[in-house]
């Protein structure tokens, strides 16, 4: 028995399943790991309170809740049916976590994940903006040529070159976020209309930083919201007469490996 204290506990291996085994239920453990490894600065000694997976066609997406005394943080993550990585789409906090003292014992869900299909009714969309600016509705990009009711547009440049549609939802953000976007111009801008809405993507720049912005302004009602506000990245020095063009993205891919605990 002294021998067992003295060498620690045993650890236990954890290995990924082979291709064509691997599922939604089974895997996210491992992108778990992948997230604790890569972000240990924010979820040390984090307890998972929740995880779900919404199943997307030939991809899972998954949200999950930690929490731990820095605070509590959602992870939003993607993985591709079979494949051996997984990309990191959002790691946010969203609140406090719980004091050093307080005597809180969160434990972890088990790892029965909820699944969820995206199942849209009359008249319900679904819009999905990527990285580069292409907005899909109902999986659909839209184009002119896609039908009279839908198009997209694009500008790149000054805050003149605004997309036409996206002007008053422009100024309602500007107005809004006044705070970030001080003396911010427009260096990318792109919409998706239908008859009901444009769906606004702008990209700002100030000495403050680089901002995306996406929302919509409904033609109805003839108000705007804004549905995604985050800082992309760093600003320009305010002496450098820097000029810039559309922002870039990189994803944050991360393995799916073994390992032990």
């Amino acid at each position: 028995m002294a021998g067992d204290i003295a060498n620690g506990p045993k650890l236990r291996k954890n290995k990924l399943p082979k291709v064509g085994e691997r599922n939604a239920d089974n895997i996210y453990k491992f992108v778990d790991h992948g997230l604790r490894e890569k972000y240990w600065y924010y979820l040390t000694k984090a307890c998972l309170i929740y995880v779900a997976a919404i199943e997307r066609g030939d991809s899972y997406q998954y949200l999950a809740i930690y929490r731990n005394i820095v605070g509590t943080f959602l992870a939003i993550t993607s993985w591709k049916k079979q494949a051996s990585s997984f990309d990191v789409n959002t790691l946010v906090r969203l609140g406090n976590g719980y004091g050093k003292d307080s005597g809180a014992n969160y434990k972890p869900v088990e790892l029965g994940l909820a699944h969820f299909r995206y199942s849209l009714g009359t008249g319900q969309y679904l819009i999905d903006v990527s990285d580069c600016g292409d907005v899909k509705l109902n999986g659909k990009v839209l184009s002119d040529n896609l039908n009279d009711n839908l198009k997209k547009e694009h500008n790149h440049g000054s805050e003149d070159d605004l997309v036409a549609k996206c002007k008053n939802f422009h100024e309602y953000t500007k107005k809004k976020f006044w705070y970030y976007l001080d003396e911010a111009k427009v260096i990318y801008s792109s919409v998706g209309s239908t008859v009901e809405r444009s769906y606004c993507l702008v990209a700002y720049l100030n000495v403050a930083g680089t901002f995306f912005v996406l929302g919509s302004d409904d033609h109805l009602s003839h108000t705007c919201s804004v549905n995604t506000f985050v800082r992309a990245g760093n600003g320009f020095d305010q002496d450098s007469e820097a000029t810039y063009g559309a922002t870039e993205f990189e994803k944050a891919t991360l393995p799916l490996e073994d390992y032990e605990d």
